[in-house]
């Protein structure tokens, strides 16, 4: 099983015309040629739509596009409308433990991604760190699930947390109660000189209610 996550940068205003593209014509499209429906899709504040897919191999990844793109590309000239999708970004994800579930605990369930570069001498280090009071840390704050990932392409070593939420307060609220956990994990670096972290980011991500 690999999981395939995808980017797109769509334009300011135009957010709304993304999910109408996804609901009405993407996911029945994807049910009509046999793709795999996403585990999740999110739309973010900077106008960045995600999603995940799951694909029992790469094979059927690849076959699976090859009958996505021709056929998408048909119902976009019909359509007429112009492009909205500014840049796209994908890549596999290989989960350290388990996919999550994603299982909607109640309307407005929503989740924080952290992006993380640790430095390559601290790729160990870090997942440990995660794993033993990191991920505590958040699920003592209220998480409902916490999930990290490698990044198989672009820029190497790169990883992804995945916080789940029950509601967009209680992730708000919870940034503050997760701060020392995460503070800690960027200092995990034992006697090495190298700072633990190259670069990180965290964004929120609100799912979409219609999948």
């Amino acid at each position: 099983m690999i999981q395939e996550l995808r980017r797109y940068s769509i334009m300011p205003g135009r957010m709304p015309d993304m999910h109408l593209r996804m609901r009405d014509t993407l996911l029945p499209m994807f049910e009509q040629l046999n793709v795999p429906r996403p585990q999740i899709i999110w739309s973010s504040c900077d106008d960045v739509f995600s999603w995940i897919l799951a694909w029992e191999s790469y094979e059927q990844r690849q076959a699976g596009w090859s009958r996505v793109y021709p056929a998408w590309h048909k119902i976009k000239m019909s359509l007429g409308d112009q492009e909205f999708v500014t840049q796209t970004e994908l890549t596999l994800i290989q989960p350290w433990l388990q996919m999550p579930s994603f299982q909607r605990v109640k309307q407005g369930s929503c989740e924080t991604a952290w992006h993380v570069r640790p430095h390559i001498s601290h790729v160990g280090r870090f997942r440990e760190a995660c794993l033993e009071t990191v991920f505590a840390g958040f699920q003592k704050a209220g998480a409902t699930s916490v999930a990290g990932f490698d990044m198989l392409f672009g820029p190497l070593p790169q990883m992804l947390i995945l916080v789940s939420w029950p509601d967009p307060q209680l992730r708000q609220a919870a940034s503050a109660l997760s701060a020392p956990h995460i503070e800690r994990c960027r200092g995990a670096s034992g006697d090495l000189t190298a700072p633990a972290l190259v670069s990180e980011r965290s964004e929120f991500l609100d799912r979409a209610g219609y999948l």
